[in-house]
């Protein structure tokens, strides 16, 4: 017995030797190879793709060297770009694209690729994606996947890419699958002819997250599939159009049944939206951050809201959450909020986390298509006008509940402004009109400007402010703060109106031939 167990467990050692014997020599024959002659295109088992000289600087062209099971390949050179001439059928390959491109062009890798590395491009050419244990490209730092120059849907999976790419020439891609993006996501034409990227191929709601930069080249389109569904496009990062963002199928002011897609701009930092392309959005998110600190500046050429602006405060086709949003002096916003159906409406609202910026912008609060109440512009969080105009017609006006109000240039008419209580409204710069009887729906019982609480804050340091009177009477000011260092305050009244204000004028005129009393500050 004894004999026989020191028998078994020789041919145990033995065998045990053989297998490191065989996986040492398997281990020295794995070679490690690397394009060579670099940015030029290089068939996959062509005589001088390959060479085993470190870096791919040289080669021996007596000697061609082709890949084999096991290998280590290294595609090298910024373009250079090696491509598949038929299906590779190669176990235990290890593929690192420092920079250039593989290009399966509609082959495939059939045996399972052990590592897929570097911060070069894996290109596709139909709906396929290879196995591979170890993905390093599609991971944060990594490469770009393009899938290009065919029609149909990408892969459902992966789902997770560090750059992708949707490419092509008379050609349509379609996502269906949620997506995370970790670096940017491009959308780009190869030929001549316009190319297409669509979001939703069937009914069901798609999210698709990028944490870097969406660009959209010429001749390019994103948009949405016309099934009834409403999308999540999350940015993290800049927006540049130069081609085509439809991000709704349907009528503008009008719920779409036949795709569409909200559009977030999320993230603690600076970003901004711009191109000279055609921008339709549905609806724009804006959630920066966890205060007014982080901001998108909004900037592009030809830029439509789909979305209703009537409904509640939250639900309308610019929605403020968190951050600053600056809209340029390519802007042009017909209305932010509506009574346009029988849907009961609200001021649009700036909440206390959140700050509108108007640089540039031409904004009117509500359209003039009758004399709507709840259509105002409630101030929470901070409203600032640097240039641009920003007006009401047939408007509650400005609601300050808590917030501030910067007039530092550019041009604001309201029908009133008005005070909840610890708001504050500061005056710089710029004309600002507060005239209720021409375009307004104020609210009543209030003057024009009526900053009752002695915790508002009441500063006019230039500009100039002209005052048309409600029934009530022109101002109602009982500020215990305020600073009046320039500016010119014009009233125009052609009776007797009231005036009533603690804080004193820097220059006033009255104009239209009419008087004014001063009366006791009352709320």
């Amino acid at each position: 017995m004894k004999k026989g167990k020191l028998h078994n467990s020789g041919k145990f050692y033995q065998l045990g030797l053989l297998f490191m014997l065989l996986f040492t020599v398997s281990q020295l024959h794995a070679r490690q190879l690397w394009t060579y002659n670099f940015g030029i295109d290089h068939p996959w088992n062509g005589n001088y793709t390959w060479t085993t000289e470190t870096g791919g600087g040289d080669i021996d062209l007596d000697n061609p060297v082709y890949p084999q099971a096991g290998d280590t390949l290294y595609i090298v050179g910024a373009n250079t770009r090696v491509y598949l001439v038929a299906d590779v059928d190669l176990t235990n390959l290890t593929i690192i694209i420092e920079n250039g491109a593989l290009d399966l062009v509609t082959y495939s890798l059939i045996q399972t690729v052990t590592k897929l590395s570097g911060t070069g491009s894996l290109m596709v050419n139909r709906s396929y994606y290879p196995t591979i244990t170890t993905d390093e490209l599609r991971q944060a730092g990594g490469g770009t996947v393009e899938y290009y120059d065919f029609t149909g849907t990408i892969p459902t999976s992966p789902t997770t890419y560090f750059n992708l790419t949707l490419s092509g020439s008379s050609t349509q891609l379609t996502v269906n699958s949620d997506l995370d993006i970790l670096g940017d996501f491009s959308v780009s034409r190869t030929g001549v002819d316009p190319f297409t990227a669509l979001f939703g191929g069937d009914p069901t709601p798609r999210t698709i997250t990028v944490n870097g930069d969406v660009s959209i080249d010429s001749d390019a389109t994103l948009g949405v599939g016309s099934f009834n569904a409403v999308h999540t496009l999350e940015l993290f990062g800049n927006l540049y159009n130069e081609g085509t963002l439809f991000l709704s199928n349907g009528v503008q002011y009008s719920t779409s049944a036949t795709g569409a897609a909200n559009l977030y701009f999320k993230g603690a930092s600076n970003t901004e939206f711009s191109g000279s392309g055609s921008q339709i959005v549905y609806r724009m998110i804006v959630d920066k951050g966890s205060d007014q600190t982080y901001s998108l500046s909004c900037n592009p050429e030809n830029l439509s809201l789909y979305y209703p602006t009537s409904g509640g405060a939250t639900d309308k086709a610019i929605r403020l959450i968190n951050g600053t949003l600056n809209l340029g002096d390519n802007i042009s916003i017909a209305k932010l909020t509506d009574e346009e159906t029988a849907v009961s409406s609200s001021n649009f609202v700036i909440p206390a986390n959140a700050h509108l910026k108007i640089s540039g912008a031409t904004v009117d609060i509500t359209d003039d298509d009758g004399d709507e109440t709840n259509t105002g512009l409630t101030i929470q969080g901070k409203l600032t006008i640097t240039d641009g105009t920003l007006s009401t017609e047939k408007s509650d006006g400005i609601t300050l509940d808590g917030g501030q109000l910067f007039i530092q240039g550019g041009t604001a008419t309201f029908a009133q402004i008005s005070s909840t209580g610890s708001s504050t409204l500061n005056i710089s710069g710029g004309t600002t009109t507060l005239n209720n009887i021409a375009s307004g729906n104020p609210n009543t019982g209030l003057t024009s400007l009526s900053l009752l609480n002695a915790s508002d804050v009441f500063s006019m340091s230039g500009g100039t402010l002209n005052i048309y009177p409600t029934t009530t009477g022109v101002v109602a000011i009982g500020v215990s703060s305020y600073t009046a260092s320039g500016g010119t305050v014009n009233i125009y009244t052609d009776g007797t109106n009231a005036i009533a204000s603690t804080a004193p004028f820097y220059n006033l005129s009255i104009l239209n031939g009419g008087t004014l009393s001063l009366e006791t500050v009352s709320g």
